[in-house]
């Protein structure tokens, strides 16, 4: 094990102190709340009077919860825990940037959680820094981490690959190519042909979607064990009924398949992700099902599931006079995707779990020639209830002097 010649510094207070120079201390919180006691606010001035002049320019806040409740809430609640936290020390006169919070809920807890006082010590925000220092003739041992920090790869959109050092055997995690394509938007999906369905017929809704590959001179490579790289996927809100799937292909299409993997939720720097392990390249999604489909196991509902699917094509969008060249069903949000499937030259039919109040269709449509490219909410269709089917009416399509032509095509809004 390498050794560095360090100084150890002991400041002597009422925080705990470890012996490589790391201050902590705890703000503690009562069962299900996340506003700071008297007595807490007391202590926290001390620590922030200790902080300040110990020359440190970097603290560390951690937000917990003890067991009780389930993971999305328990997230949620130490997410407003640190944010309490966090604001009282910019109040205090320490800036933001010096400030990096997450929260775990409660992954990660300081005790078991088996009795009430040690569920109290759970229920805790955590704040560390470390003193400065200075060099001299102590010896201190240093960890692999900090030898060997983790490499982070970060996509354009904010999506991250972080792997260990030691990750892949006998290479340097450093020589390791890694390859992000983020899919954010309807557009991105079509390019990619890519649908938010499981294997399952399941309609999803995506919280996010990452193709990976990783490469060592130019091969694929896979890491040395299941926990030393991780996946996180930029999530403005977090949903805690978001799953992870991974890419599957669905007759020419990319879907999804459901992974045992359970997808875990963090915060940091203020940001919120969605996270998860991966040993190699691969699509990864966090989704959420819309409508699940009921999976037939008699036979009398099998041949009722069949006669009700031959007199329903599902969710069906016809036109009078244009026939249609390619059909696409999103909501006004971008997280959801469907291809339609071509019953005649001029009816195309969706999965029928993706009738949503903001559900949207883009049909490609050509008539004389001439192509046409209309984009509606379903609700602004007419709907014929009897045949249950949606009509694009000339009116939709035809131009008119506030259509936009793009080489060729005319968009009609």
């Amino acid at each position: 094990m390498k050794m560095l010649l360090l100084l150890a510094v002991v400041v002597l207070a009422p925080s705990l102190i470890y012996a490589q120079g790391e201050v902590i201390h705890h703000v503690y919180f009562e069962f299900d709340k996340h506003s700071l006691k008297t007595q807490e606010v007391e202590a926290l001035d001390q620590f922030i009077e200790q902080y300040q002049a110990s020359g440190a320019e970097k603290l560390i806040i951690h937000g917990h919860t003890d067991s009780f409740g389930t993971d999305g809430y328990n997230l949620i609640l130490s997410l407003r825990r640190t944010s309490v936290v966090q604001q009282y020390l910019e109040k205090q006169n320490i800036p933001s940037g010096e400030i990096d919070f997450s929260s775990f809920g409660e992954t990660k807890p300081l005790v078991a959680n088996s009795t009430n006082e040690n569920r109290q010590k759970n229920r805790r925000v955590e704040l560390a820094y470390k003193v400065p220092v200075i060099p001299q003739t102590a010896e201190v041992e240093v960890s692999p981490e900090e030898e060997c920090p983790p490499r982070v790869i970060e996509g354009a959109k904010g999506s991250q690959i972080i792997a260990s050092c030691d990750c892949f055997d006998g290479i340097d995690v450093n020589e390791i190519e890694v390859k992000i394509t983020e899919v954010n938007t309807p557009a991105e999906m079509i390019e990619e042909d890519i649908i938010t369905v499981d294997a399952l017929g399941n309609c999803l809704e995506t919280g996010g979607m990452i193709f990976v590959e990783i490469l060592h001179k130019g091969q694929p490579v896979k890491a040395s064990n299941d926990t030393c790289m991780k996946v996180r996927i930029p999530a403005p809100t977090i949903d805690p009924e978001m799953r992870l799937y991974q890419t599957r292909k669905m007759g020419g299409l990319t879907g999804w398949s459901s992974e045992s993997q359970k997808l875990d939720f963090t915060v940091e720097n203020g940001r919120s992700y969605y996270e998860f392990n991966i040993t190699g390249g691969g699509g990864f999604n966090a989704d959420k099902v819309l409508s699940p489909v009921a999976l037939v196991s008699a036979p009398v509902a099998f041949v009722a599931n069949i006669i009700e699917n031959l007199k329903n094509d599902g969710l069906v969008v016809k036109t009078r006079k244009y026939r249609i060249s390619m059909a696409y069903l999103t909501n006004t949000s971008g997280n959801t995707m469907d291809k339609g499937r071509k019953l005649t030259f001029r009816k195309v039919g969706f999965r029928d779990c993706f009738r949503q109040p903001d559900s949207k269709v883009m049909i490609t449509l050509a008539k004389n020639g001439e192509t046409y490219m209309v984009e509606k909410q379903l609700s602004d269709l007419r709907y014929k209830r009897f045949w249950r089917k949606y009509v694009v009416k000339a009116g939709d399509i035809e131009p008119d002097q506030n259509d936009v032509v793009l080489q060729g095509t005319r968009v009609a809004h």
